[in-house]
């Protein structure tokens, strides 16, 4: 009687161990066949794709340990979870984050290396003329203008405005609801200026028309956002705290469709014995829908990075002829914000597997293996 093993395989080492049993009819006029499930204890990947290569002096860490850097991109290699990756050095605006991953294995995100930007050039000042400082960033910008009468608060200091998109895990659990997601922030100096009358902060956010934006960390009730220039932010600020400004959108999840797609097979068989199953799995998200601008960061915010992929091996013990097919879960979220079209992202998941013994007299036995890599 043939058995049919399915187990969940990603990571670079796989270590099963039996579950209780059930019944699947294979059709081979036998009736049903026993069916084991068996669980995976895998390794945790952390993938970290960042704006730019760190110079001398800038680090990124997770839990302490640096990873393997290949040009923008460093890889932690069997890591633990919930532990926290900074990036910090220099003038650095630093950023810190809790990576969870969930039911995952594999997490990739996009960072934002990015210093603080230089000192306003008073030379090109005219007396009594409002000062503005602006910046740019994945085609969103923002600025901040001082009134010309209290533009002696920051005169000869180091007026300026620095976006960056906060650094988050993705999505530890993906379900159904309303949320929200940090979009953009921004660092203003000198630090600790205040002003009155009020500094003007204005934001324009190319991709969120009709969209549930709020912006935190400015005047109570000054957010603005002009019927007549959809994607245009305003709002005030009193002061600059280390307390950045804080631009959020509001969103629903509306649906889910999961399903499993197959990305490898051994087809012919494994031979009795120790066999390295090497395949590609994907990772982060895939848009179904046409995006621009700013939703691209809300998708990166949600769910890592964009689209992927990676190899991962797992060494197959078997006492006699195996065959497996491996899948990736998949699932397409449907998201909505205010009164904008719908948003369709396709999300890679967790990587499953069925393995068929064809020698009814023994089963096959999965020890564990290694791709390779590990933190310094």
């Amino acid at each position: 009687m043939v058995k049919k093993f399915a187990a969940l395989v990603c990571g670079a080492v796989v270590a099963f161990g039996l579950m209780a049993c059930h019944t699947n009819d294979i059709g081979n006029g036998m009736g049903p066949t026993p069916k084991t499930d068996v669980p995976v204890n895998v390794t945790k990947t952390l993938i970290v794709k960042l704006s730019r290569a760190l110079n001398a002096g800038e680090t990124l860490k997770y839990d302490g340990a640096t990873g393997v850097v290949s040009g923008t991109t460093v890889t932690f290699e069997n890591v633990a979870d919930g532990k926290t990756l900074v990036l910090s050095g220099g003038n650095l605006i630093e950023q810190t984050t809790t990576i969870s991953f969930g039911d995952g294995n594999v997490v990739a995100i996009d960072l934002d290396v990015l210093e603080e930007s230089e000192e306003y050039d008073w030379n090109t000042y005219t007396e009594g003329v409002d000062a503005k400082a602006e910046d740019e960033l994945g085609g969103a910008t923002a600025s901040v203008t001082v009134k010309a009468s209290t533009v002696g608060s920051v005169k000869n200091k180091k007026f300026s405005i620095t976006l960056y998109t906060p650094a988050v895990s993705p999505l530890k659990e993906i379900k159904e609801g309303a949320a929200e997601a940090k979009l953009l922030a921004a660092k203003c100096k000198p630090l600790g200026a205040t002003f009155n009358p009020a500094v003007a902060f204005e934001a324009n956010l190319p991709g969120a028309q009709k969209c549930d934006i709020v912006c935190y960390n400015v005047n109570e009730g000054s957010t603005k956002w002009p019927a007549s220039e959809p994607t245009k932010l305003t709002a005030e600020l009193s002061s600059f705290t280390s307390t950045d400004p804080v631009i959020s959108l509001k969103y629903e999840i509306t649906s889910i469709k999961e399903e499993k797609k197959a990305i490898a097979n051994g087809a012919g068989t494994v031979p009795a014995g120790s066999n390295i199953v090497s395949y590609k799995e994907n990772y982060g998200y895939r848009p179904l829908v046409q995006t621009t601008g700013v939703i691209s960061r809300l998708f990166r915010q949600l769910f890592g990075t964009a689209f992927g992929e990676t190899t991962k091996s797992f060494t197959l013990e078997t006492k006699g002829e195996t065959n497996y097919v491996l899948y990736q879960n998949v699932k397409t979220v449907t998201i909505k914000s205010g009164t904008a079209d719908p948003f369709v992202v396709e999300i890679y998941g967790g990587v499953t597997a069925d393995l068929i013994s064809v020698e009814p007299s023994t089963d096959p036995e999965i020890v564990p293996g290694h791709n390779g890599g590990s933190n310094d």
